[in-house]
């Protein structure tokens, strides 16, 4: 990938944690980790999640778009199995 691509794919990953994280708050109706807490999680699992698929070899294209994409699916995750180690 080439650097100038790099602030791209980076901004799309933080933002599909926070869109994730602040979908996931609504869902559960606030409770749970509360809002900042679901969006924290979120990103995190937004950024794990993007290194881990691309490490294993699951890509989805390039740029932006297949990041965001990627990093979504690392939130659900993370959001998912904190959810349900919580209970």
């Amino acid at each position: 990938m080439r650097m100038r691509d790099m602030g791209g794919v980076a901004l799309a990953i933080i933002m599909a944690g926070v869109f994730v994280g602040w979908l996931g708050g609504l869902v559960t109706g606030g409770s749970g980790f509360g809002s900042s807490g679901n969006i924290i999680a979120g990103t995190a699992g937004s950024i794990a999640g993007f290194y881990l698929l691309d490490a294993v070899g699951v890509g989805f294209g390039g740029g932006p778009a297949a990041a965001g994409l990627m990093g979504a699916i690392g939130a659900l995750s993370v959001l998912f199995i904190a959810g349900r180690l919580r209970r």
